[in-house]
């Protein structure tokens, strides 16, 4: 038994049992691991059914394997755009898989926090400081790969069962943690643990889909241009894809984890830009004592969050536009593409 997960649960059971109003559930950028929430909501209607639920996110589901997620289990009917609420309306906030009160993907989220914290947190990344109280729940476990295995050592101590009624659920939990520990390879045994757990009633039929998910033809296109256009100097490997659309833009991540598996290399970044609006940079360090965090932070503004495996992922963007008006045309987007290219390689190679 985790005796930490069974104090966390008894503390997150008395502060939910005290809310009252309304609490939105806030997914700051849809992937597999942040899809937990779903799994905080199962809890919230468990403790208090009075209590008015509600799920908003921020970002678009540009992965390939979130939108696969989204559209066979309806997920887009189960939860709406930050940008379409009245975050007025609500008396109470909860983070999952992120603690930031300002995250980029999310810049929503310095209005909703201006003047109030969560009310509940949990991750597993690096975050802000939020003070825990009796009103307050605040867990962030470093000792786990996945936000979705914190949710369900939670739901396990509350006496949730998962079965045929709720296999959509156990797809979504089995599959965050699947995801951020690479197919349970950077892994602990904690995520081991949970992952048994909903997997319990799952085949390899239900996660299949999901896994095996398809990827556009512009994939392959945006693959060609990372390969031609790579630069590499002693252990360090910059390229990119051209010019991107968002909806397609979660390629970049994807080829960043492809390069940094190749041999010899510590560093990557790949970049687009994206809708002729702004610089997206998505990095990878595989070098133990590469600070990346602070690398993207100096140099584009970004930043990264650590892996079980003590591979660092993150990224940055930088912005081509002010108000309405774009910086880059059909006449100068070659020359904007040049621009980028060259400013990048200089912050990363120095010349």
């Amino acid at each position: 038994m985790n005796t930490t997960a069974k104090e966390r649960s008894e503390h997150l059971k008395q502060v939910i049992e005290k809310m009252s109003g309304r609490l939105l559930i806030v997914l700051t950028q849809p992937d597999p691991d942040a899809f937990s929430v779903f799994g905080l909501e199962a809890i919230v209607k468990k403790l208090n059914p009075e209590l008015s639920v509600e799920i908003g996110y921020a970002g678009k589901f540009g992965h390939p394997q979130n939108r696969t997620i989204v559209k066979r289990l309806k997920l887009d009917a189960k939860m709406k755009k930050l940008e379409d609420l009245d975050l007025t309306k609500f008396d109470h906030f909860a983070l999952v898989d992120s603690s930031s009160l300002s995250d980029n993907r999310a810049p929503v989220l310095t209005s909703i926090f201006a003047n109030k914290i969560p009310t509940i947190v949990i991750d597993h990344h690096e975050g802000d400081n939020i003070e825990e109280t009796d009103d307050v729940f605040i867990w962030r476990d470093f000792g786990v790969g996945a936000a979705s295995t914190l949710v369900v050592e939670l739901m396990r101590e509350l006496g949730f069962v998962f079965n045929d009624e709720n296999k959509d659920l156990a797809i979504i939990l089995a599959l965050g943690i699947r995801t951020d520990t690479k197919d349970l390879v950077n892994t602990t045994e904690r995520d081991v643990s949970a992952y048994g757990f909903v997997a319990t009633h799952l085949s390899s039929n239900d996660l299949m889909p999901y896994i095996s998910y398809d990827l556009a033809p512009s994939f392959y296109e945006h693959r060609l241009r990372t390969l031609q256009e790579v630069r590499i100097e002693d252990t360090r490997l910059v390229t990119n894809v051209g010019f991107i659309s968002s909806d397609d833009g979660d390629e970049i991540a994807i080829l960043a984890d492809e390069f940094i598996r190749r041999r010899g290399i510590d560093l990557v970044l790949v970049w687009g830009i994206v809708d002729r609006k702004e610089v997206r940079i998505s990095a990878r360090a595989s070098a133990p004592d590469f600070p990346l965090n602070e690398f993207l932070k100096k140099h584009f503004g970004g930043g990264s969050k650590p892996t079980v495996s003590g591979r660092d992922e993150g990224g940055a963007t930088v912005s081509f536009t002010s108000g309405e008006f774009s910086w880059i045309s059909e006449q100068t987007k070659d020359l904007a593409l040049e621009l980028a290219s060259k400013r990048i390689q200089e912050e990363v190679f120095g010349s």
